[in-house]
C-alpha cells in the first residue's frame, strides 16, 4: 500500500513520500520509460542474433516495456536491482526471471560470503542477478537517493508540506474583524463563528456588519511569502538529483533557452542519465546469455 506524507508531524523520507512529490516522480517515470522504450536485443560479436527470451520477455507477468522500467525504477530509487533466476534450459540458462521488491531483500556478509534472504527465507545466491546503480569501494549493495540525499528530499518535502498546511488549515488568516467597542473573548469567539457561519465556504454571500465591527482583508501573494521561488529551487534539486534537465518535466528556468540549446540538453540528457544506467543493465543481463553474446539496447531511435 501507498503510504503518503503526513499533513502534521515528522516528515518520512521513504520511496513512497519520494515519488510523491510531482518532480521526482516525473523524473524517474521520465527515465524508466526512455529506456524501457528501447529495443533490448543480444549480440554475438557485434551482429544481431535472434533475442532470446530472457530478453524478449524477462518476466512471464509482465511485458519489456514494464520490466525494464521497473528495474530502471528500482535502481533509480533504491540504488539496487535483484533478480531471481526462473525456470532454466536444458542448458541452465535461464529463460525468465522474477524482479523483487528491493526494500524487501536483506544482504548479509560473512567471512566474504554474500548472501541473499527474503522473508519467505534465504535465497540461492546463483539464481540472484545482484544489480547496483552507485557503488562505494568495499560495499556490496548500492546506494541510491534515499541513502545520501535524505535531507535535500527532506527540504522538498517540507516545502509541500508547508504549501499544503497553509492552504488547507488556513494557517494565515485571510482577513481582520475590528471591533470599536471593547468585547470580551467570548464575545470575540461568537463573533468569529458568525462570520464563518455566514460568510465562510464556497457559497460566499453579501456581509452585514454592525455594532461598530469593521472587516479587512489581508492579501498575501505567493511572491511574498517565498512560494514560488522556494518550490522552483525544490524542483531543480529534484532535477539534479536525477540528472534531469528541468524542461523535460515542466521545471521552468531562468535562462532563455533557444531550441539548439535544447537540443543539446536532450543530447546530455541521452549521454550522461540514460546511456550509463543502460549499460549498467546490459552487462547485467548479459550474464543470463552463453558466452560471446551480450544484450544491447538500440539507443538509435531515442538519438534520432
Amino acid at each position: 500500500s501507498i503510504v503518503s506524507q503526513p499533513l502534521f508531524g515528522p516528515l518520512n523520507v521513504t520511496r513512497d513520500t519520494l515519488l510523491s512529490n510531482v518532480v521526482a516522480n516525473r523524473c524517474v517515470a521520465l527515465i524508466s520509460d526512455q529506456i524501457a522504450s528501447l529495443p533490448l536485443q543480444a549480440e554475438r560479436n557485434g551482429e544481431p542474433i535472434d533475442t532470446p527470451n530472457v530478453l524478449a520477455m524477462p518476466e512471464i507477468d509482465r511485458t519489456r516495456s514494464e520490466f525494464v522500467s521497473a528495474l530502471c525504477t528500482s535502481l533509480l530509487v533504491n540504488g539496487n536491482a535483484y533478480l531471481l533466476a526462473g525456470r532454466r534450459d536444458a542448458l541452465g540458462f535461464p529463460q525468465n526471471v522474477v524482479l523483487l521488491d528491493p526494500e524487501a531483500v536483506t544482504v548479509t556478509v560473512r567471512a566474504g560470503q554474500v548472501s541473499y534472504a527474503t522473508a519467505r527465507g534465504p535465497l540461492n545466491t546463483e539464481d540472484i542477478l545482484h544489480i547496483r546503480c552507485m557503488t562505494l569501494p568495499g560495499h556490496v549493495i548500492g546506494y541510491g537517493p534515499l541513502d545520501y540525499n535524505r535531507q535535500a528530499i527532506a527540504h522538498t518535502l517540507a516545502g509541500d508540506q508547508y504549501s499544503a498546511n497553509m492552504f488547507t488549515t488556513g494557517a494565515l488568516p485571510d482577513g481582520v474583524l475590528h471591533s470599536d467597542n471593547e468585547i470580551t473573548a467570548e464575545q470575540a469567539a461568537d463573533l468569529k463563528q458568525a462570520w464563518i457561519a455566514g460568510n465562510g465556504g464556497r457559497q460566499r454571500g453579501p456581509a452585514v456588519l454592525a455594532g461598530g465591527v469593521k472587516y479587512q482583508p489581508l492579501e498575501f501573494s505567493s511572491t511574498d511569502l517565498e512560494l514560488v521561488e522556494s518550490r522552483k529551487y525544490n524542483a531543480l534539486t529534484m532535477c539534479t538529483l536525477f540528472g534531469v534537465p528541468p524542461h523535460l518535466v515542466g521545471v521552468p528556468s531562468q535562462d532563455t533557452k533557444s531550441y539548439s540549446s535544447l537540443q543539446m540538453d536532450s543530447t546530455s540528457f541521452v549521454r550522461f542519465t540514460l546511456r550509463p544506467l543502460a549499460i549498467k543493465i546490459e552487462e547485467a543481463m548479459s550474464q543470463l546469455l552463453p558466452r560471446g553474446q551480450r544484450a544491447v539496447f538500440n539507443f538509435d531511435a531515442v538519438l534520432r
